[in-house]
C-alpha cells in the first residue's frame, strides 16, 4: 500500500510483537533466593552493567533488565528478536562479596512465545 491510500476491513487482529523470556537461577543445584539480576540486550553486554547517564539514554542499544524471585524463577517480556543475556549472582565470604556472571549469547525470542533460559553457577 501507498501512503495515503483508503482500505476497508471489516475485521484486523491485533497482535504483540513481544515474547517472554523465562526460566531459573540456581547455585548448585539449589534455587537462588538472594536474587539474581538479569540483563538482555541487543548488543553484547559489557563487564559491568552499564550507567545510566545521557550517553547511555541516547544509544539504540536497547537493554532489559529483571530480578529473579525468592524462588529462582524470573520471566519478563521482549521484544522480538536475538539477544544477549547476562546474570549477575552475588554470595559472601563473610563480609566480603563475590559476584560471579554467566552470559548466553543467541537468544531468540519470538512474537507471544515462551523462551526458556535456566541460568546456573
Amino acid at each position: 500500500l501507498n501512503g495515503g491510500t483508503t482500505v476497508f476491513s471489516a475485521t484486523f487482529t491485533v497482535t504483540s510483537a513481544f515474547g517472554t523470556l523465562s526460566g531459573s537461577a540456581s547455585n548448585g543445584g539449589q534455587p537462588i533466593s538472594t536474587g539474581v539480576l538479569i540483563v538482555a540486550s541487543t548488543a553484547p553486554i559489557p563487564a559491568s552493567p552499564p550507567d545510566i547517564n545521557p550517553t547511555f539514554l541516547g544509544s539504540s542499544t536497547i537493554y532489559y533488565t529483571g530480578c529473579s524471585r525468592p524462588d529462582g524463577s524470573y520471566t519478563f517480556d521482549l521484544k522480538n528478536g536475538t539477544y544477549y543475556v547476562s546474570a549477575w549472582f552475588t554470595t559472601f565470604n563473610g563480609p566480603l562479596p563475590t559476584i560471579t556472571r554467566v552470559d548466553q549469547a543467541a537468544v531468540i525470542i519470538q512474537p507471544r512465545q515462551k523462551t526458556t533460559l535456566d541460568l546456573s553457577w
